[in-house]
């Protein structure tokens, strides 16, 4: 079960004559969260579902995710295969990779202190057919990935703290 938040978020010192001008150039940004925490490991990856804002023609699509967690292992260079999929269908899309830098364990105590990294997914959400459709529930999955020779070794943990969508 996923925890959403739904927020309009306008520029600061919009003026209240401004504000239909605004809507209307699509100033606004729609976003929604899901704050679970899921630890991907080499032997499963790390899925959160989240509800999306509606898609609305021209956009740019993001995922922010925000890891909170890292465990290295003895070796390796472990990063992370990032992906979209609807729920209850088996196909995903990748949209990015990305690698812990400096490659060391650590724990944040809050998203706050968390590792952010951000993909455009605007292509993924078309070919998942998201395009258009009211607010729906994607699943953010992310896997380990061991850059040097391709296998994860047995302790490694990356941990979601935050994944959020929005469309600019």
């Amino acid at each position: 079960m996923s925890t959403s938040i739904w927020k309009l978020t306008l520029g600061s010192g919009l003026r209240a004559g401004c504000l239909a001008a605004a809507v209307c150039s699509m100033a606004a940004l729609w976003s929604a969260q899901a704050q679970q925490q899921e630890t991907a490991t080499s032997k499963a990856p790390a899925r959160i579902s989240v509800v999306i804002p509606p898609a609305i023609g021209g956009q740019v699509v993001t995922l922010d995710l925000v890891i909170t967690g890292f465990k290295k292992p003895e070796n390796g260079n472990i990063g992370g295969v990032v992906a979209l999929k609807r729920l209850g269908d088996a196909r995903t899309v990748e949209v990015g990779r990305f690698s812990i830098f400096p490659p060391e364990s650590f724990t944040a105590t809050s998203a706050e202190q968390g590792k952010r990294f951000q993909f455009n997914v605007t292509a993924a959400w078309k070919e998942l057919g998201l395009s258009g459709e009211p607010p729906a529930e994607v699943e953010v999955e992310v896997a380990l990935v061991d850059r040097s020779n391709g296998k994860v070794a047995a302790g490694a943990k990356l941990t979601v703290g935050e994944a959020q969508i929005a469309a600019r």
